[in-house]
């Protein structure tokens, strides 16, 4: 009798480590997969220029295990962007970020959108949100990811050619960098970044290869 006492006991104690160990398994899954979202607000046109951005951010996600929750706007009113960010509050996500809202949102120089989370890929709207990933830098011939092989031809061949770069991927693997350091640290902060200058020797150095292609 104090045997089998003794194996109903132990065996109560398995099921119980057993219960409480995927209990704690499920909560820490669900509160990782919470913690590691990141909203992105995209147009639902497709453009080149946008390619590159996405690439960067899908990257980053990739290597830093971030599940972005993706949303594609014909137009997004000031009410919706609010309800936007709402929701994905409740949803515990740690930020969010518009690309190309000028694609989708009107621009009113007498509004700011006041949200301490959002980051806005722009090149318009600078002044509609208090934080921005942007371009900053003038030149001729300036050129967004992918470059054409017809346009590296041209730099490889002929000695003064050479071209602007906006390095869109970088753009957007560092605001996908700039949200993750908002969930560390609770802040955000612009992003403001030069043209690169390309030529026939950037080319030659191997530098930008995975970047030059279409």
């Amino acid at each position: 009798m104090k045997n089998r006492n003794g194996k109903h006991f132990l065996l109560l104690i398995v099921i119980f480590i057993a219960a409480m160990s995927a209990t704690q398994y499920i909560i820490h899954r669900t509160n990782a997969e919470k913690k590691n979202m990141v909203a992105v607000v995209l147009p639902r046109t497709e453009a080149k220029g946008r390619s590159g951005v996405m690439d960067g951010i899908r990257d980053y996600a990739m290597n830093h295990d971030i599940v972005l929750d993706v949303w594609y706007r014909e137009s997004l009113s000031s009410e919706e962007l609010k309800e936007l960010v709402s929701a994905e509050v409740k949803n515990r996500a740690i930020g969010i970020l518009l690309v190309s809202p000028e694609a989708y949102m009107t621009p009113d120089a007498e509004e700011v959108y006041d949200y301490g989370n959002v980051l806005a890929i722009t090149d318009t709207m600078e002044e509609q949100f208090l934080y921005t990933a942007t371009f900053e830098g003038n030149g001729e011939w300036v050129y967004t990811l992918p470059v054409s092989a017809a346009v590296v031809q041209r730099l490889t061949e002929e000695q003064d050619a050479y071209i602007y770069l906006k390095n869109t991927y970088e753009q957007g693997y560092r605001s996908m960098e700039m949200v993750q350091q908002y969930d560390r640290t609770g802040s955000l902060s612009d992003i403001c970044m030069e043209y690169q200058k390309v030529d026939g020797a950037t080319i030659a150095n191997g530098e930008i290869d995975a970047l030059l292609v279409e």
